[in-house]
C-alpha cells in the first residue's frame, strides 16, 4: 500500500529553530537538575534567593514550553498553509523573545550585586548594571515588537530585516556583559586568596552554579 502524498511546505526558519529548542532542552533538564540539587542541599539560604532560584527556573521552563509550541505551530498547524501565506511568526515565538530578557535580568542583576558586595566599587558594578540594563531593554523591545509583528504576518522577515541590527548590538552588548562580569568576579575572587577563604568560596560559587548555567541560554 502506497502511502499518501501530503504536500507540506515549510521555510528556513524551522530547521534553526528546531536546532535551537533541541539544545535548549537539553540546557533546561541540566537546569533542572540543578535546581532539585539546590533546594535538596541549600534549605537554610535565604528566602529571597530561594524566590529568585524559583523565578529563573519558572522562566526557563515558560521560556522551553513557547519554543517547543512554535516548533508544533510551523510544522503541524500552519503545515498545509501554501508559503506565500505561511507567517514567518507566532505568539509563541514572540513570548520567547519576551522572557529571555526577563531571565538575564534577573541572572546579570544578582551578579551586579555580588560584584558590588565583593568589591565595594560602585563605577564597577554600575558599568556592568548599565551594559546589562541596555540589553534587558533592547530585548523587551524586540519582544514588543515582534507581538505587533504578529497580526501582519505574512511579513515575509520584515521585522527580522528592519530591526537586525538592534537584535545584533542587543547581543553584543549582552555579550561584553557576561565577559565584563566573568572577568570582574574572578578578579575580585582571587584577591580573597587564601586556604578557608577559597573553600567557603568555591563552596558557595557551586551552590550558585544554576544561575550562571543558566545565564548562557540560547537567544531568540
Amino acid at each position: 500500500m502506497q502511502a499518501p502524498n501530503i504536500p507540506v511546505e515549510s521555510y528556513e526558519i524551522v530547521g534553526s529553530l528546531e536546532i535551537g529548542v533541541f539544545f535548549n532542552l537539553i540546557l533546561l533538564g541540566a537546569v533542572v537538575v540543578q535546581g532539585a540539587a539546590y533546594f535538596r542541599r541549600c534549605r537554610q539560604d535565604f528566602w529571597l534567593f530561594k524566590l529568585l532560584v524559583t523565578l529563573v527556573l519558572t522562566l526557563e521552563i515558560v521560556h522551553s514550553i513557547c519554543a517547543s509550541l512554535s516548533i508544533y505551530y510551523f510544522t503541524v498547524i500552519i503545515a498545509d498553509i501554501s508559503d506565500s501565506h505561511k507567517p514567518r511568526s507566532s505568539y509563541f515565538l514572540a513570548s520567547v523573545a519576551v522572557i529571555e530578557p526577563l531571565s538575564t535580568a534577573l541572572v546579570q542583576g544578582l551578579f551586579c550585586f555580588r560584584i558590588y558586595r565583593l568589591s565595594g566599587n560602585v563605577y564597577t558594578a554600575g558599568l556592568t548594571g548599565l551594559l546589562t540594563g541596555f540589553r534587558v531593554s533592547v530585548g523587551l523591545f524586540l519582544g514588543y515588537r515582534a507581538f505587533r509583528d504578529v497580526p501582519q504576518e505574512p511579513a515575509f522577515m520584515v521585522f527580522q530585516h528592519e530591526w537586525d541590527w538592534l537584535l545584533t548590538t542587543g547581543l553584543a552588548v549582552g555579550a561584553l556583559a557576561d565577559l565584563t562580569i566573568a572577568c570582574t568576579l574572578c578578579y575580585h575572587v582571587s584577591k580573597l586568596a587564601s586556604p578557608l577563604v577559597m573553600e567557603t568560596c568555591i563552596r558557595r560559587g557551586l551552590e550558585w552554579d544554576i544561575l550562571a548555567f543558566v545565564a548562557d541560554r540560547v537567544d531568540y
